[in-house]
């Protein structure tokens, strides 16, 4: 995963945006303890783990829409994620 990512595109691990989201996401639901620093301070634990700052951006704006449009162009179609967005 990159923070240089360009929004929309691949990181330099070669992951779109979708896929970071997805793979994020999920570490959060397998893992009480990160779940549980994200709680606590969302913006070290997105950089920690990689996450691109437009990412980042979009989490903490609470943009929705802005993240479900990052799915539906780089996974092609509709994908339903049911969670919490904790913003700094």
């Amino acid at each position: 995963m990159s923070e240089g990512g360009s929004e929309g595109g691949e990181g330099q691990s070669g992951e779109t945006d979708a896929e970071i989201l997805a793979s994020f996401f999920e570490q959060l639901a397998e893992s009480k303890h990160l779940y549980d620093n994200y709680l606590s301070d969302p913006l070290s634990v997105m950089r920690e783990k990689g996450l691109p700052e437009h990412i980042i951006n979009k989490i903490l704006e609470g943009d929705l829409q802005g993240l479900n449009e990052l799915f539906m162009k780089d996974a092609g179609g509709p994908i339903v994620i049911l969670g919490t967005i904790v913003r700094g």
